[in-house]
């Protein structure tokens, strides 16, 4: 299968910038080059015109972006080049096959991330890793919404959950999601493709991942609460802080309250209890 990439060009204190505006666009696959941003489309998921704008508005950092069509290739072997060990608060290491990091820590990841979103790289996602880490998975039911590289459910096995659903609207999300599932040998996760609304989900589960961004965390904060139940935690990133204030409000209008937040570079993780 080919897909179209679209190329960023643009300074590094503009490169969280636009990875999050990309995803306000529909884009769910990049990744950080030496010069930018690679977005990736399946299916033509975002409209051209979308891009258009979105360089308009940015004219005046210098911003240039092209679209290209790119064959499928081998992509661990793209990120062998670029893709560094991740290593969260000294107890989490976050690691390809090809990776030898010494030392030793309470939970090793083993992610090769393919072209999907979620290698501990990105503050959001190394946010939602740190917040796992403080939270006791034993005997838990967890549902990673938007699950990416599948790294936050792998992290939820690892701590000692006893169920996870994860799913996503991308199948080469899904796909990479299963093969990183396997090669961490967890065996107590169900992968779906699909949205919120359209996977087999439980009834409620104790604990909720959803590392997307902000307007799909908006739309979709009251279906995360009827999965909910009292004393269910709801783990929330994908935003940067100042707009993690919209976030909140959100979900204290629908009667969520705030346990604890975390930041690391303009971006915000907020963990929420019903």
């Amino acid at each position: 299968m080919d897909y179209r990439v679209f190329t960023v060009t643009c300074t590094e204190e503009f490169k969280d910038i636009f990875i999050a505006e990309l995803a306000e666009i529909g884009f769910d696959t990049m990744q950080e080059t030496e010069t930018g941003i690679e977005a990736f489309s399946e299916n033509n998921q975002v409209e051209e015109s979308a891009t258009t704008k979105l360089l308009k508005r940015y004219a005046h950092t210098g911003v240039v972006g092209e679209w290209n069509l790119v064959a499928n290739t081998n992509w661990n072997e793209e990120w062998e080049k670029n893709y560094e060990p991740v290593i969260v608060e000294d107890k989490c290491l976050i690691r390809a096959n090809f990776h030898q990091v010494e030392g030793k820590f309470d939970l090793e990841i083993l992610i090769n991330p393919r072209m999907s979103f979620g290698t501990g790289h990105h503050a959001t996602t190394y946010l939602m890793v740190q917040a796992a880490l403080n939270h006791n998975f034993t005997d838990k039911e967890v549902l990673d919404a938007g699950c990416g590289t599948g790294i936050l459910a792998i992290v939820a096995e690892k701590k000692g959950a006893s169920h996870i659903d994860a799913y996503d609207v991308s199948q080469l999300c899904v796909d990479n999601t299963i093969d990183n599932v396997a090669q961490n040998g967890c065996d107590k996760i169900n992968v779906f493709t699909g949205t919120v609304t359209e996977v087999p989900l439980k009834d409620t589960y104790d604990i909720i991942f959803a590392n997307i961004n902000k307007n799909v965390l908006l739309d979709e904060l009251p279906e995360y609460k009827k999965l909910m139940k009292s004393g269910t935690y709801l783990l929330l990133s994908g935003f940067f802080e100042a707009d993690g204030e919209d976030i909140l409000a959100k979900a204290l209008s629908i009667q969520m309250k705030l346990v604890s937040k975390y930041v690391k570079n303009g971006w915000a993780c907020l963990v929420m209890e019903l």
